[in-house]
């Protein structure tokens, strides 16, 4: 099944043959899927591909505020530390 890519993650669309709809997956590297949906047939691909672009760009957008938290608290606690010892 051929597979779009997009900043580092995969985009796939299966036809779901007993309800006549669309899965839509997203996968990370390594085929670890972040998100499954179930989109309705009557939509374009066009529109499925832009859905599926808007959810990598927030994915993306979430885990950089995480990253971001985590290596202000991790700049704080060096520098806390490299105050108290001095």
């Amino acid at each position: 099944m051929p597979r779009l890519s997009y900043k580092g993650y995969l985009i796939s669309c299966k036809p779901i043959k007993s309800t006549n709809d669309w899965q839509l997956e997203i996968e990370k590297s390594r085929r670890e899927i972040v998100h499954t949906w179930s989109i309705n047939s009557s939509k374009t691909l066009k529109s499925i591909e832009n859905f599926a672009f808007d959810q990598i760009d927030t994915d993306i957008d979430a885990a950089k505020k995480r990253d971001d938290k985590t290596t202000s608290l991790a700049m704080r606690r060096f520098q806390f530390l490299l105050m108290g010892a001095s």
